[in-house]
Formats: structure tokens, sequence, C-alpha cells
């Protein structure tokens, strides 16, 4: 029995080494014929970008990570992992990436930047998306008219780059998100959001001219339950709007008799 176990012992190194002496044949032509291999140098970027991120800049971000023309191989580029990277490039701009090869020497690279829905004017004109990361300023003509959020208790706290965490923030984009998807959005063209954080945290909304709402018109919601009170003031826009009559205030802060002026 013990001359079986030995030779069985025997084998099993035999086979273990062959299997070693395969893995490294085939890691030694992976790396000659892909890796190793001069022909796949990195040569060309192919940067496309959805938002305001120049070619430089990304091709900087790149270089960061380890990625650079005529320096790098295609193969021994990980591209799960650039891609993770970009994802989490510390300037907060960027949404989604996608990152692949084209064959023999060239990177191709797709940027989608988070898109802005309003503007931080106590912060020098930064910029929130829907998901609450703060943005740099744009000064074009799009990113200049959006709407105003103020008020912002703790605006020394957001910086480019992170996601704030203020309720009443988060209530604001909740508001415009809603505005956006319902089929009421066009009837409100939202100039300005001001936080209230009182005991019952409300939006104090002021609206440009449109429809029956007078410029500067303003509607008070109350942050938490915010659909159903939206749509309360859809009840009443579609009410008013029949008859023709002009609005100025709507406070939906009230369950029921919902103070109306004209």
């Amino acid at each position: 029995m013990s001359a079986f176990l030995a030779r069985l012992a025997f084998w099993a190194l035999v086979a273990s080494a062959a299997g070693a002496v395969v893995v490294a044949a085939v890691w030694s032509a992976q790396h000659t014929l892909l890796s190793g291999n001069p022909h796949f140098t990195l040569r060309q970027f192919e940067v496309t970008v959805t938002g305001q991120l120049a070619r430089p800049e990304v091709l900087t971000m790149l270089a960061q990570y380890g990625v650079e023309a005529d320096a790098t191989n295609l193969f021994d580029i990980d591209l799960h992992r650039l891609r993770a990277d970009l994802l989490n490039d510390e300037s907060g701009l960027i949404d989604d990436a996608t990152v692949s090869r084209r064959l023999p020497d060239t990177l191709v690279v797709a940027i989608y930047e988070r898109q802005p829905v309003a503007q931080l004017i106590k912060q020098r004109g930064k910029l929130i998306d829907s998901d609450g990361w703060i943005l740099p300023p744009r000064y074009d003509a799009t990113s200049l008219g959006l709407p105003v959020i103020t008020g912002i208790k703790s605006a020394r706290e957001l910086t480019e780059g992170q996601q704030t965490d203020d309720t009443l923030v988060i209530a604001a984009l909740e508001l415009l998100h809603l505005c956006a998807v319902k089929p009421y959005g066009p009837w409100f063209d939202i100039a300005l959001i001001n936080l209230d954080y009182a005991r019952e945290a409300r939006l104090h909304v002021y609206l440009r001219e449109r429809g029956i709402f007078s410029d500067r018109a303003r509607i008070i919601l109350p942050a938490e339950g915010l659909e159903d009170a939206m749509s309360k003031v859809e009840d009443i826009t579609r009410e008013r709007t029949r008859a023709r009559q002009p609005t100025s205030f709507i406070d939906a802060t009230y369950e029921v008799n919902i103070p109306v002026r004209g």
C-alpha cells in the first residue's frame, strides 16, 4: 500500500510540474505576443465627452492612472480598473465611462459627465446634479438659466466633487425631478427655490411668468410628502387654468383649504 501511495505522490508531482510548465509557457507566449509586443504599444486616444471636459483634461486623468501614449502597451491596461478609476476621479464630474481597445494601437474612451440641474449662487456659481453631486461653475447660457437653490444651511460644506446629504437640498432636487418627468412639469418655470429650515421644513418656490402664474409667483411646499403636495398644486393649477384665473401664491403645506391668491 505504501508503494502505491508513493507512486501516486510521484505522478502527482509530475502532473503539477507539467501544469506549471504549461502555465509558464502560456504566460510567456501571451507576454511575447501581446503585452510584450511593441506592435500593440498605445499610440492614439479616441476620446468622446458628453459634457464640458476637454480632451486634454481627459488625457491628464488617464496619465494619472498610468496610461500614456508611447509608454503603455494596450494589453497592460486593466480596462475594468481604469473605468473604476475614472468613475472615482476626485473631480466628481464623471457619471459614467466606457473604455475599450482598438487594435493595434488605440484606446477608445467615452466620458459621460454629470449634468447640472440647478445653480448654487452662494457657492460662487457652483452647480449641482440630480443626485446631489457638487459641480464646478459653468458660464454657458444653459447653466446660467438653471433654477437657483438658495438659503442652504450647510453651504460652506458643499465641496466640488462631493455629494451632499442635506435633506432640504435633496428635497429641492426631488422637486426639480418631478417637474422634469411629470405631465404637469411644463406649467412651472422654476426660477428659484429658497430652503426654509424651520421646524416644519419647507421649500419656497419662485416661478417665472408662465400660463396662469405671474412673475415671482410663489408656491410653498413641505419637504416631506412633496409628491402628494405637488399633486394638490397640480389640481389647483388645472382648475384655475380652466377658469383663466391668474395666480401669484399657493401654500401647499396645508392639508385642506389650501390658501391661493391671484
